[in-house]
């Protein structure tokens, strides 16, 4: 069983990884964990988090205008995603529970795209990482339901 081969792509394997990390690290790490903390990595890693987001919404929107380059922007993407996914899930599902509230995040235990639209519900225009363009596109081409 263990020598299966994965047939996600790497578009979904990163979604997975980011939505199930960052459930499981808010039962591991807890919704109290100090992320200004200057002495624990994984903080520092949290606190960047925005970045891979701004990046992957860049990446979400070079793949809806080409198309014809989504295994090499995929591969961009997973290659690029820290700690297969943790933190970048940790600060989504902290956010998502700080702003909405845990019951909203719970909400969302069942499926990444859900995860990922609490997570744009809880930014303000100033600070908006995915357009509804980029989300159109993780839609269209996993979750279309």
């Amino acid at each position: 069983m263990g020598n299966e081969q994965d047939l996600r792509s790497d578009l979904e394997w990163v979604m997975d990884q980011i939505h199930l990390e960052g459930l499981a690290d808010m039962v591991n790490v807890g919704a109290e964990f100090d992320i200004f903390s200057k002495d624990n990595s994984y903080a520092q890693k949290v606190r960047e988090a925005p970045q891979f987001l701004r990046f992957f919404a860049c990446k979400l929107q070079t793949l809806a205008n080409d198309p014809s380059r989504r295994d090499d922007i995929e591969y961009d993407i997973r290659r690029s995603l820290p700690q297969s996914g943790h933190p970048v899930g940790y600060y989504m599902a902290r956010h998502i529970s700080d702003t909405l509230g845990r019951k909203r995040l719970l909400e969302c235990t069942d499926n990444p795209m859900k995860f990922f639209e609490a997570f744009c519900q809880t930014e303000t225009s100033d600070e908006r990482i995915f357009s509804e363009s980029s989300l159109q596109t993780l839609r269209s081409l996993y979750w279309d339901e």
